[in-house]
């Protein structure tokens, strides 16, 4: 009886030996099931979040917002040729729930129909806390040709704003709008960005109260401006001058949160960056799931309302640390590149004036998308162009196969699957502009502020929305 007893022990001891080796093989074995191939439950998150958020991925959740279900089982799975390159993914995915409440959050219009707009002059040189701020924005509302919307509020009760402006005709057919789209603040310590948007978008609405070809050009061509992604952030940073403070109010950098394609994607054989933070206010933190920060929500409907129901051509995500344009994504389809590459010759010839530098190319690592660090708003901006499908099962974008939901993992690039990438606008081209190069032009220092006003003006931003109108109505 001691020796059975002793027997069945050695064997437990070997099969819970064998356990880990079975789990964190699963990510190369293109047969295991589509929850079993990378390391992690991206559904279930931690116990210390509320009850909704703590759900197991049930057949309702599986539901994406248009009520399709995914792929879950593994039967299904293993039929699947799936070209697995093995990896691990370093995030939890966003939940499906908070998918469809992202898509589904209403926006408040402002209506000031009975008020005439105060004469106010943005100055970027000049020191301004966000309710300040907020009240620019606000004031631009009561000007023909603009609307402006509350998008939604942050954890600290700030709120988030769109500015859209446009001519509609009666005889206008939506299907022929195009649309112009630009992004700033998404950092709080890149504080240009925001000055920047708000600074053109004032003074294109005062020219186009009187100019007849602009208005003219904005029957067929919608701007939409949301200058502040981040205003708790920026708060952070006029508080206290910490020019370091990336993160929003819970330490969430929130251009590595979107459930993007190739978020937290993590390709074996890649080191993990140091740089790719864990905990709350460490670098390129991307919060306890993708989408998980308010902001990301927000800025998701703007882009999935923007891109796909009012035809978006053009997306530019202001930022502050470069002084140069990204505008290729290493996974991205060869068709793609070329176009981005025209964009960033435009880009460069229009960004300058006479004696003014040019703002060179910027290049992300050659493995970016297999680094753990994807998951910015471009890449999430460029997969809902392509019409990339949200995986309720992964809790990001990913290639819809049939029956199969492929990620990047899955594949070396989205060339491997090209014949299945249906764009929704095959014209979308973004840029991500790093708008200066160094820390003498962060914050709200009277230094800062007097040198964001100097490049501003000879980097020509003052006519860049013109130059955007061009480009779209020309492609």
């Amino acid at each position: 009886m001691k020796k059975r007893l002793t027997g069945i022990l050695l064997i437990l001891c070997i099969a819970l030996t064998l356990l880990p080796i079975a789990v964190f093989a699963a990510p190369g074995d293109p047969k295991a099931s589509a929850n079993d191939r990378y390391a992690g439950n991206y559904l279930n998150l931690d116990a210390s979040d509320n009850a909704d958020d703590n759900k197991t991925n049930t057949a309702d959740d599986n539901k994406t917002a248009s009520g399709a279900v995914t792929v879950t089982e593994s039967a299904e799975a293993e039929e699947a040729e799936i070209n697995n390159k093995g990896g691990i993914l370093t995030i939890t995915g966003m939940p499906v729930t908070k998918y469809d409440a992202a898509m589904n959050a209403k926006w408040q219009e402002i209506s000031y129909s009975k008020k005439k707009p105060l004469d106010l002059n943005y100055k970027i040189n000049k020191k301004y806390t966000y309710k300040k701020y907020e009240e620019f924005i606000l004031n631009l509302a009561k000007y023909d040709y603009v609307t402006v919307y509350n998008m939604g509020k942050t954890v600290k009760g700030r709120s988030i704003y769109n500015i859209e402006i446009f001519n509609p005709a009666d005889d206008t057919d939506s299907s022929e709008v195009r649309t112009i789209m630009i992004n700033a603040g998404t950092h709080g310590n890149e504080t240009m960005g925001p000055h920047a948007a708000l600074k053109m978008a004032e003074d294109f609405i005062k020219r186009v109260q009187k100019d007849q070809t602009l208005q003219e050009y904005l029957k067929s061509v919608m701007i939409t401006i949301l200058p502040c992604l981040n205003p708790d952030g920026r708060e952070l940073v006029y508080a206290n001058n910490n020019l370091l403070k990336k993160s929003n109010a819970l330490g969430i950098d929130i251009n590595r949160a979107f459930p993007s394609i190739n978020a937290g994607c993590l390709r074996i054989g890649n080191a993990n960056l140091i740089e790719v933070g864990a905990i709350e206010g460490d670098a390129y933190y991307p919060g306890k799931y993708l989408g998980s920060a308010k902001e990301v929500a927000i800025a998701m409907k703007w882009l999935n309302h923007y891109v796909i129901n009012k035809n978006a051509q053009v997306f530019l995500d202001l930022h502050q640390m470069g002084n140069g344009i990204y505008y290729e994504k290493p996974f991205s389809t060869d068709s793609h590149k070329l176009k981005q590459k025209n964009f960033y010759n435009y880009l460069k010839g229009i960004l300058r004036t006479k004696g003014s530098p040019v703002y060179g190319e910027l290049f992300d690592s050659t493995v970016y998308g297999f680094d753990g660090k994807g998951g910015t708003i471009t890449d999430y901006a460029y997969g809902v162009a392509m019409g990339l499908h949200y995986s309720s099962q992964y809790g990001r974008q990913a290639v819809l196969i049939d029956d199969r939901e492929l990620i990047l993992l899955d594949m070396d690039s989205l060339n491997d699957y090209a014949d299945y990438i249906y764009p929704v606008n095959a014209n979308f081209v973004y840029a991500t502009i790093e708008m200066t190069d160094n820390s003498k032009y962060k914050g709200f220092s009277s230094l800062a502020l007097n040198a964001q006003l100097a490049h501003y003006n000879k980097q020509n931003y003052n006519n860049l929305l013109m130059n955007l109108i061009k480009w779209t109505l020309d492609h």
